[in-house]
């Protein structure tokens, strides 16, 4: 399972999406580092200028938004994350619900199915229309 991410609007539509296939091998944990990572990466320099990020891993936030260096195994991706949520003038990292969730971990398993990276602009894709639906009810 690859990184994944969507982006919504100030009233919760989605405006972009996104499922990216990894090369590398990654354990279950690690993949919700790496989408917070892709994510920033592939956002930062959209001129976006309030980024609100949610996740389902509070371990993952807890260690982000701790202001020493991590000292996590994955302490360099948690270091690159930091750096990026910098560039924007606000950036915030909240824990959300696993509830509030499930379009991305849908867009997660999408990679599976890709080659490379696969971006939906202005729109939502089909197979997560009905899960954002529901994740907005718990917004």
């Amino acid at each position: 399972m690859g990184p994944a991410a969507y982006g919504r609007n100030a009233d919760g539509d989605v405006v972009m999406a996104l499922s990216k296939e990894e090369n590398e091998a990654f354990e279950v944990e690690d993949v919700e580092e790496m989408a917070l990572l892709r994510g920033l990466q592939f956002t930062s320099n959209l001129g976006i200028q309030n980024l609100i990020i949610n996740s389902d891993n509070l371990l993952l936030v807890e260690e982000v938004n701790i202001a020493d260096e991590s000292n996590a195994m994955y302490r360099n991706i948690i270091a690159e994350a930091k750096r990026l949520m910098n560039t924007f003038p606000i950036c915030i990292l909240e824990h959300y619900s696993r509830l509030t969730n499930g379009a991305a971990h849908r867009l997660a398993r999408h990679s599976w199915n890709i080659k490379d990276v696969q971006i939906w602009w202005r729109n939502c894709p089909d197979f997560i229309v009905n899960v954002v639906y529901h994740d907005k009810q718990f917004l």
